[in-house]
């Protein structure tokens, strides 16, 4: 009221005037704005104005109760209140292989590592992981000469004598019960052709192969050195 006043010519013009009634214009600038203690405070000309910071307060709900801390929130009044997540698990039983992973809202999903269907052969490990044991258990390609050009798979070869060589299991078999199957390289016409091979003296550990020619009729084998296969099945 007062501070504005308007003037008319009478020619269409107007004059606006206005005042301020305390002739200051110092008080209508904030000089100063700090935090001091526990107080905003703002300062102008008229003085110095604190706002209590704990007026200015925040709050957490906590919804999760239980869990692990990755956070937490203070308050302006000094409040602390720890901001938690669920915690989730899984874990595979050692027996059937099943992984079972717990989620946030405590709900069990499975998932299956080993097939449940007919004949299957894969098994759970001592680890719950998925194990295959194989039926083949050891086999190698052996020279004449006794010597590999490849290493036998679970096994060593020793060459006895002319047309013998030991076999010998790394591992040893449970028993001498397990399964040989042997195969020698066709000669080619070359020499005596009528090779043949056989196994004996088979033990948990080892078995010896005897590969001879069989075109002498009546006598026995005449040994010959030759190359062959073998294979170790167990189940």
């Amino acid at each position: 009221t007062g501070a504005v006043t308007v003037t008319d010519d009478g020619n269409g013009n107007y004059t606006v005037n206005s005042t301020d009634p305390d002739e200051s214009v110092t008080n209508e600038v904030n000089t100063a704005f700090a935090v001091v203690g526990g107080n905003l405070t703002i300062t102008d000309s008229d003085g110095t104005l604190n706002v209590p910071l704990t007026d200015l307060d925040s709050e957490v709900t906590q919804v999760v109760t239980t869990g692990n801390t990755i956070a937490a929130h203070d308050s302006a009044s000094g409040t602390s209140t720890d901001i938690l997540e669920t915690v989730t698990t899984i874990s595979q039983a050692t027996t059937t292989g099943i992984i079972t992973y717990s989620n946030e809202a405590g709900a069990n999903q499975t998932a299956n590592v080993i097939s449940s269907d007919t004949n299957n052969n894969i098994s759970a490990g001592t680890d719950g992981g998925a194990y295959y044991n194989s039926f083949v258990k050891a086999m190698g390609k052996v020279n004449a000469n006794g010597t590999t050009n490849k290493a036998p798979l679970n096994a060593t070869v020793t060459k006895l004598g002319t047309g013998q060589y030991q076999i010998n299991l790394t591992p040893a078999m449970a028993d001498a019960n397990y399964i040989i199957q042997l195969t020698v390289l066709d000669s080619n016409g070359a020499g005596n052709d009528d090779y043949d091979i056989s196994y004996s003296t088979q033990l948990p550990g080892s078995f010896i192969v005897e590969i001879g020619d069989n075109d002498n009729g009546g006598s026995n084998r005449a040994n010959r050195d030759f190359e062959f296969m073998f294979t170790v099945f167990n189940y």
